[in-house]
């Protein structure tokens, strides 16, 4: 009988669950895409929908099935994505049987939010003492369908109640100071957010992670307080309002990243839905990472004091990397968004209309900081600004703007690269000191390459059997470098002594599971290039065999001429494999 998980993975195609989240081109039997697991410009990623598996050939090196794509990307336990993909499926499921010990905490603990977050919405608009929450932000011009809609709260400072509140839904005491509401001090609890106006930090699919209490009395304490890091909170990852701005951000293409609630709030009331906060001034990594699968278009409105035009000068770097086009809206008649809507929302919503790119705002920005006329100031100019210039990626990008900046300071063009050049020198002297890479791991990293490269597109090949008896005539498994590489040939021969094709499902159930991650990285190797092996051309095939056999022989030999002793039968063996060696050698220059 299959079990659940099968039945599971067997009713989900993997080509769609990942094209839902990665834009994938066919690529013979498979399909292609950039890495969403890290930042590169060349595809390196691969889905078989006959093997439904992924793997990515670049800087992650992973790979595995639609659970652990399900759980990397939407960062989730094996439960989670086990129950997730089995609503999709419409299998039925027995929670208990995949729930593991940091899943029922976070499953635990995403039930508590929610409720703490229904007792601090209630209090806020049913109870007198959630009247001043209330009449704060009634204040700051917040409306009830606002209210609703981001299920903001207040707690009222009585941890007694909030307690009980959750003890009642079945919540142990353990549960509840895990969540970070209540605080111990002494026999009591307090609460932590006490006399705080209540956010609730959702994820992309609603759940309740975390909360955020903005102060509204006095100014004794911190004016914002976030929930500490969880199992399930993390505030590098966290995004305000991305639960309802998500759709808004796919349909426009663009996102609006802000600093605070109030300024997703205000400019949401205004119609403009595609708009987050980020938790702070810095734009992290995990962010990014995160709004790149919703659009490639980010658009700054931080703060206008120095803290915020610091911030955008953090983000660039990690944006680019992104490979996300970055813009700046800017005005100067507010501090923040939630004050420029309060003052003239017109003239915020024409900001929002002209953004500008994060290039131009540099360059605009460092013109009005230095005197840029004297020789002394373009140089200052150019030192501020080259930096983020030859960072860019983009060539025809890169190019417009170095040919603007040598026009406004009225200098060469080739002066400014000549000093990007000069930087990058000294930048390349030290990361040489630093860097220490031994000749070994240079060619063992050959090695593998090679041998993965003729595995793969042999396996892929209409006539896999004849290719593969022919590089057996030339190399056998003792010639491959990694041991698990030469047992799957030892397999693959014995499948062929009884098969007369290549049948990749038949082969895989033979093979022992702890051989299949390697096959499965071999087998989707081809497809990085799309030159499956219909396509290529046999004498690089045979050339790389003859490779591999070269390889072979100098180990051998690197091997016995480092033996202690070297007699007469050693040294005639030595001589023996030299001979086989340089036969290869001219076999290859004949290729």
């Amino acid at each position: 009988m299959e079990s659940p998980v099968e039945e599971i993975k067997k009713k989900t195609d993997i080509v769609e669950l990942v094209g839902s989240y990665v834009d994938l081109k066919k690529a013979g039997r498979n399909f292609k895409g950039l890495c969403p697991f890290h930042q590169e410009k060349t595809p390196s990623f691969i889905v078989s929908p006959e093997r439904q598996i992924w793997h990515c050939f670049g800087a992650c090196h992973t790979g595995g099935d639609v659970i652990s794509f399900l759980m990397k990307i939407e960062n989730l336990t094996f439960g989670e994505a086990i129950e997730e993909l089995a609503k999709r499926a419409g299998v039925e499921l027995k929670k208990s049987v995949f729930v593991t010990k940091i899943g029922q905490q976070k499953e635990n603990l995403k039930n508590l939010n929610y409720y703490a977050a229904k007792f601090f919405h209630y209090v806020l608009l049913h109870s007198k003492k959630g009247r001043q929450g209330l009449d704060y932000l009634e204040k700051r011009n917040i409306n009830l369908g606002t209210i609703n809609k981001f299920s903001l709260g207040y707690d009222f400072g009585q941890a007694e109640t909030l307690f009980k509140f959750l003890k009642e839904k079945g919540f142990s005491d353990k549960d509840i100071y895990s969540a970070d509401l209540v605080i111990s001090r002494g026999r009591q609890p307090l609460s932590r957010f006490a006399g705080r106006l209540i956010f609730p930090l959702r994820d992309m699919r609603g759940n309740t992670l975390g909360f955020s209490g903005r102060l509204i009395h006095g100014d004794k304490k911190a004016k914002y307080l976030n929930t500490r890091e969880t199992v399930l909170y993390h505030k590098r990852e966290t995004l305000f309002g991305i639960d309802i701005a998500k759709e808004s951000i796919k349909k426009s293409g663009n996102v609006f990243l802000v600093e605070g609630e109030f300024d997703v709030l205000s400019p949401y009331q205004q119609g403009i839905n595609n708009i987050v906060a980020i938790k702070g001034s810095a734009v992290t990594e995990d962010q990014l990472t995160l709004l790149k699968r919703l659009t490639k278009r980010i658009t700054l409105i931080l703060d206008m004091d120095k803290a915020g035009q610091e911030a955008i000068l953090r983000t660039i770097d990690r944006a680019e990397e992104a490979d996300l086009e970055t813009y700046i809206v800017t005005f100067d008649f507010a501090k923040d968004p939630d004050e420029a809507v309060q003052k003239d929302s017109v003239a915020f919503k024409k900001a929002l209309k002209n953004p500008i790119s994060f290039y131009d705002y540099l360059v605009s920005k460092t013109l009005k900081e230095t005197d840029y006329k004297t020789a002394f100031g373009k140089k200052e100019v150019a030192e501020k600004v080259l930096p983020y210039l030859s960072r860019i990626k983009n060539p025809i990008v890169k190019s417009h703007y170095y040919r603007r900046l040598s026009e406004i300071l009225d200098v060469d063009r080739a002066s400014l690269v000549e000093l990007v050049r000069k930087e990058e020198r000294q930048a390349k002297v030290g990361y040489r000191r630093k860097k220490v890479v031994s000749e070994k791991e240079n060619k063992e990293k050959r090695e593998i390459v090679v041998e993965r490269f003729v595995l793969s597109y042999i396996l892929q090949a209409k006539k896999a059997k004849e290719l593969f008896k022919k590089m057996l005539a030339i190399i056998n498994s003792d010639d491959f470098y990694l041991p698990v590489y030469q047992k799957i040939v030892y397999h693959l021969d014995n499948y062929f002594r009884t098969n007369s094709s290549f049948d990749l499902q038949t082969f895989s159930k033979k093979l022992p599971k702890e051989l299949l991650p390697a096959f499965d990285e071999i087998y989707l190797f081809a497809s990085i290039n799309g030159n499956e092996s219909n396509n290529f051309n046999q004498r690089i095939l045979f050339k790389t065999i003859y490779e591999i056999k070269k390889l072979s022989l100098k180990r051998r030999i690197n091997e016995l001429s480092s033996a202690k002793k070297i007699g007469k039968r050693l040294t005639l063996k030595i001589e023996q494999l030299l001979s086989q060696l340089a036969a290869v050698e001219k076999k290859m220059i004949t290729l």
